[in-house]
Formats: C-alpha cells, structure tokens, sequence
C-alpha cells in the first residue's frame, strides 16, 4: 500500500506502507504507521523513524499532543522474537499498551484485548472498551497515571457495535466521547434496562442517564 496525503495542491505521495492496520494516526511530528514489522512515525520531511516492533494486525490511536501512543497488537500469545536482539522495544500481543515514542518506554493499560480506545482531550487518561464478565455486557474503563480509575459496566446498541466498533481507530481521530475538560465521557446503551445516553464523571461513581438517543458526541469547547 502506498500513504499519500490529498491536499489543495494534489496529492502529496509519502512512500509505501506494509503491515496490517486500518488507519495511520496524525500526529503535529508526522504520521503513524505499519511498516517493516514495525510502528514508524514518517515526519513532514519523509524520514521515517522505528518506534517499536509489531507482530500481528495493530491499532493505532495517539494522544493529541502525540506524546503517548496507545496501540493494541493481536496475535497469539506465544508470538514473540527475541528482544534481546531488537534495538526497539517490542508490543506485547493482545494488550491495550501506552507507549512513549521519545523514550521506548511501555505501560500496560489493559491486559485484556480492548474493542476500542480513545484519548482524553488533555491526554491524561485513555478510555477503553473491554468485555465485561456478564454475558451480553461490555465495561467502559479509564487508564490514568498507570491504573484503572473507574469502570461502567453497560449493554451495547446495534448502531455502536455494528458501526463503531469495527472502526474505532478511523472514529478516535474525529468523534469525542470525552467532555472538553476530560472530567467525564458519555456513552450509549442499556443500564438497568434504561437505553439511552449515559453520562459518566470520572469522580463519579456511576454513569447517570441524560436522555434518549442513539448516538452522542461530545462538543469541543
């Protein structure tokens, strides 16, 4: 596959791309993507930079200052190579994992495989989407300074797994489940048998419902 950016003077071609992920990640120092086994970041220029090794089909989101990466690699568990031989470090399968392309370092924000995630607004946390130990419900997590901080527990609505899910790395570049202030994020489903929009504070202990609806996003100011 070849990257290229279409822009008011055409099409601007920035070299071929191997891996298998659905979206690249924009960030202000370059484009994140797959290539040669690996997470690169491609600046402005045309360099590309190795950040670390992937084995498996990846997602890819940025934080919006693009100093933190989240990436989830797939893959079986046994899938490795030796790191001792790699000069990056390598991406753990089947873990939702924040990585910092200036250091190398990784945290694991989640040991279980992760249906979508999405940055705050200041970076600070990381929602996640992971299934939940009862049949039928999923669980919103949120990831910050190193732990989960809270959880909501919910059923899913056709539209969020028919339309999202399947694309959440392409939506986590445009659509804001996050308030502006990253003190709360809203959701649709079913609590209680209750379907509708929830809203969720960070310092709060459980979601609260707002109104009906099939979809919501939050506004950026």
């Amino acid at each position: 596959a070849t990257l290229s950016i279409l822009g008011a003077d055409g099409v601007t071609l920035l070299g071929s791309t191997e891996g298998d992920f659905q979206t690249p990640s924009w960030t202000a120092a370059g484009i994140l993507h797959l290539a040669d086994g690996a997470l690169v970041l491609r600046d402005p220029g045309g360099d590309t930079l190795r950040i670390a090794a992937v084995n498996g089909p990846a997602s890819i989101v940025a934080a919006p200052d693009g100093e933190r990466i989240a990436v989830q690699v797939l893959g079986p568990d046994d899938l490795s190579v030796f790191a001792a031989f790699q000069s990056i470090p390598e991406i753990p399968t089947n873990a939702v994992v924040v990585l910092d392309p200036g250091t190398g370092g990784i945290e694991v924000a989640s040991g279980r495989t992760s249906f979508g995630f999405f940055w705050s607004p200041d970076g600070a946390a990381l929602l996640m989407l992971v299934s939940s130990d009862r049949e039928g419900e999923l669980e919103w997590w949120v990831w910050r300074d190193g732990e989960i901080i809270t959880q909501a527990a919910f059923s899913p609505t056709a539209p969020l797994v028919r339309e999202l899910l399947p694309f959440f790395d392409q939506y986590a570049q445009a659509w804001r489940p996050w308030a502006a202030d990253s003190s709360a994020f809203a959701f649709v489903g079913t609590i209680g048998g209750r379907t509708g929009v929830w809203v969720h504070d960070l310092d709060g202990a459980e979601p609260r419902f707002l109104t009906k609806g099939d979809w919501v996003a939050w506004s950026a100011g």
